[in-house]
């Protein structure tokens, strides 16, 4: 059965650093979004991505068990990317942050955990 709903916890390989996308009234949060009809979740994710942040990645590896009704994938970029060309109008910023910002929505503990789950995965994996 796929999920209500996929999230993106994007990192930056050099530092781990973490993109997040800014949206107007729920503040910073990762990118992602609801899966549309007869979308699978890669690619919902790989489209909310793109949209949100102007990247094309692809998953590396998937949490389905974070979340009762959602997934989240993992993606990586190699590089520093500052620019962001992004196409959605719920989006007002795109920033990379290695600790974690003030949150209007969400709750910062979530960003913790995912990001331990990232690097469990690049130790066990050793990316």
């Amino acid at each position: 059965m796929n999920p209500d709903f996929c999230l993106a916890i994007i990192t930056r390989e050099i530092d781990h650093a973490i993109l997040l996308v800014r949206h107007p009234e729920r503040g910073w949060e990762l990118p992602g979004g609801h899966l549309e009809q007869g979308e699978t979740p890669m690619q919902c994710l790989e489209r909310e991505v793109k949209e949100e942040t102007g990247l094309s990645l692809s998953v590396m590896s998937w949490n389905k068990k974070y979340y009762d009704r959602g997934y989240v994938g993992w993606m990586q970029v190699p590089s520093v990317i500052t620019e962001f060309n992004f196409d959605d109008p719920n989006v007002v910023d795109v920033s990379w942050w290695k600790d974690n910002p003030v949150m209007n929505y969400w709750d910062p503990q979530e960003l913790t955990d995912l990001r331990r789950w990232v690097l469990g995965l690049k130790k066990a994996q050793e990316f």
